[in-house]
């Protein structure tokens, strides 16, 4: 996740930050919480 993180950051040009950063632990966490309990909808899968 945090190397997904990196590439989005990467690609509007922000300043980079280092692996476990603090912000992005915090994304993570608000991400897999806003997440949860969805069922996985991603292209090519089939339950």
């Amino acid at each position: 996740m945090q190397r997904r993180l990196r590439t989005c950051n990467k690609s509007v040009r922000s300043q980079p930050k280092g692996y476990g950063d603090g912000y992005d632990i915090n994304l993570e966490l608000y991400l897999a919480s806003k997440s949860n309990g969805l069922p996985m909808n991603v292209p090519g899968f089939r339950p």
